[in-house]
């Protein structure tokens, strides 16, 4: 039916928008094939790290670390494919800032925002089931229109959606405060 169009079907999956949609398998292969090379990225910036930690610290948290928060938003399900990330960040590139190595509360303490003493370097398998839900929980109407296929934009509600926003921060606050006590 498709064979003289530039139509694709596939059983697995795709990359879509940046993301991947599909089956467990080619999402798993896909974020995991991602993860790999944020790997290869914290171990290079650990090498910086030892001579200039400030720069390498810069471009972790200004650059690096922005790029899985996407596919957190995005993909369902893929905390534990952020496993060799974290190990990466917490046995090399945080004790190459530091000097030397860290503990689990060390670690807690180093994922809080600089406001409340931490260096922001957040352990993304933590993070990732919690930026999906967030933005799951962000975006639901306009989903919904989607999902409808409504095409009344004028139905979408943005106060709901910064509504949502700020209670998610919310959270996100209490929960940092709580860690930090």
């Amino acid at each position: 039916m498709f064979s003289r169009t530039d139509i694709k079907i596939t059983l697995h999956g795709e990359r879509h928008l940046g993301a991947v949609i599909g089956s467990d398998t080619f999402r798993e292969e896909y974020v995991s094939n991602k993860v790999s090379g944020w790997v290869k990225d914290v171990e290079e910036l650990s090498e910086i790290a030892k001579e200039d930690p400030q720069l390498a610290y810069t471009a972790y948290t200004k650059g690096l670390a922005h790029r899985w928060t996407f596919f957190q938003r995005t993909i369902k399900n893929i905390s534990n494919l952020f496993i060799p990330l974290e190990e990466a960040i917490r046995n090399n590139f945080i004790p190459a800032l530091l000097g030397r190595g860290i503990s689990d509360e060390q670690r807690k303490l180093i994922a809080l925002p600089l406001r409340y003493g931490g260096l922001a370097i957040q352990n993304p398998v933590i993070t990732s089931d919690k930026e999906f839900q967030a933005s799951d929980t962000i975006t639901n109407e306009i989903q919904q229109l989607i999902y409808d296929q409504d095409t009344e934009i004028e139905k979408f509600d943005r106060s709901k959606m910064n509504t949502e926003k700020q209670s998610i921060r919310a959270i996100y606050q209490r929960n940092k405060a709580e860690v930090r006590i």
